[in-house]
């Protein structure tokens, strides 16, 4: 019998150039971090207060991910890529919940690039402002090798959640 219970990420970054040619694709896996799991835990078990909207937001540094990381490590500990049209982080437009999972898959998050500059990975935040650190970083991950992207390219995520026995 298991009796532990987790959640699992992926990413699926994609990056076409503004004829909509592919430039490159990533697929990913994410470390959930301990405050998002913490405070997951408080929603559920202590009456705490629900995040209603989710942002994505994208890294433009290689650092480890670290499970102890919080919101106020964005641009901290690694940096946030900015440099993308949008006035704010585009929203994580989750589906219905089947399977234990839900996704943006119907509605992925879209960049569009400003200026040339480097992706190395993706994050999932509770605050809308670019390059804010506040509200809850639910999870952080890193690509396997840097991505350039070049003004105009546009990069969009799709993000999927499965919580499952592990």
């Amino acid at each position: 019998m298991k009796d532990i219970f987790g959640f699992k990420g992926i990413f699926e970054i994609t990056c076409r150039d503004k004829n909509g040619f592919l430039k490159w694709k990533d697929i990913v896996k994410n470390l959930t971090l301990d405050a998002a799991i913490n405070d997951n835990l408080t929603i559920y078990f202590k009456d705490g207060t629900k995040k209603t909207t989710w942002y994505v937001g994208l890294k433009s540094t290689n650092e480890a991910v670290n499970a102890a990381w919080t919101s106020g490590n964005v641009n901290s500990s690694f940096t946030e890529f900015t440099t993308y049209d949008e006035t704010y982080r585009p929203t994580w437009t989750s589906g219905s919940v089947s399977g234990k999972s839900v996704s943006n898959s119907a509605s992925p998050a879209v960049f569009t690039a400003s200026a040339t500059g480097t992706v190395w990975g993706a994050f999932i935040i509770s605050e809308h402002t670019k390059g804010g650190n506040t509200g809850i970083l639910w999870c952080c991950s890193n690509l396997v090798s840097i991505r350039n992207v070049y003004d105009n390219d546009i990069i969009t995520v799709i993000y999927t959640i499965n919580s499952a026995d592990i």
